[in-house]
Order: structure tokens, then C-alpha cells, then sequence
């Protein structure tokens, strides 16, 4: 559990500091903490998001649709000559092998922290917006 404490603290620690660069190479308003909360928010939102589909299996789905697409029926024909009757009543009758694994790699912890705490500075900058 102290790995995803310190996890959880390096992911928060990175997000203040860019929100207290952004405020302090801008000047001091409350345009600007808002802007400041909204830009690391939807950054933080985007990165994880995109980890997300990434470690969905999205690919793993999207690649082996293409090779079974693009897998020729011609080829197919000519393993059907080279084999039995036998052979070949079974291979088509056979339940078809999964090639791949559509869940993907598994979703790391922290990629939820970062999409969490995306959430929350976004949310807080739409909160604040409505105060200006």
C-alpha cells in the first residue's frame, strides 16, 4: 500500500507543481488559477484517458481485425488442396482459437489516479468559473 501512497503523492506533487508554474510565469489573478486548473486538469484527463485505451485492449482488437481482413481466401484454398477431407471438414467445423487477448494489458493504479485527479482540477476549475 506505501508504493501506491507514493504513487499517488509523485502524481499529485507533479500536478500542483506544473499548476504553480503556469501561475507564476502568468500574472497573479483568479483568470488565472482557473485557466491554471482547467489546463493541468484536462492534461492530466487526456494522459490518462489515452492509458486507458492504450491498456483496454483496444489495439489487441483492432490489430487482429485487420489481419483477419486482410488474410486472403485464396491462401485458404490452396491449404484445403494440400490437405485431406477429413482435414478440412475439421477446420472448418472447429471452433475457432482466440488469437488474442481483448482485455489487454492489465491497467496500472496509478493510470485511475491520474485520471482521478484530472477530474478533480478540472471540476474545481468549472466550480471556480462560475465565481467569476
Amino acid at each position: 500500500m506505501t508504493i501506491l501512497k507514493n504513487t499517488s503523492f509523485w502524481i499529485l506533487g507533479v500536478a500542483v507543481l506544473f499548476f504553480i508554474i503556469y501561475m507564476f510565469s502568468n500574472s497573479l489573478t483568479f483568470l488565472t488559477l482557473i485557466n491554471g486548473l482547467a489546463i493541468v486538469g484536462i492534461v492530466y484527463l487526456l494522459i490518462g484517458l489515452i492509458l486507458l485505451v492504450f491498456y483496454g485492449g483496444f489495439f489487441n482488437i483492432f490489430g487482429a481485425s485487420f489481419k483477419r481482413f486482410f488474410k486472403s481466401t485464396a491462401q485458404r484454398k490452396v491449404d484445403e488442396l494440400n490437405q485431406s477431407e477429413e482435414e478440412v471438414y475439421y477446420n472448418r467445423h472447429a471452433k475457432p482459437l482466440t488469437e488474442f487477448d481483448p482485455s489487454g494489458k492489465a491497467l496500472p493504479k496509478w493510470t485511475k489516479l491520474i485520471i482521478l485527479y484530472g477530474a478533480i482540477f478540472f471540476i474545481i476549475s468549472l466550480i471556480l468559473s462560475f465565481f467569476y
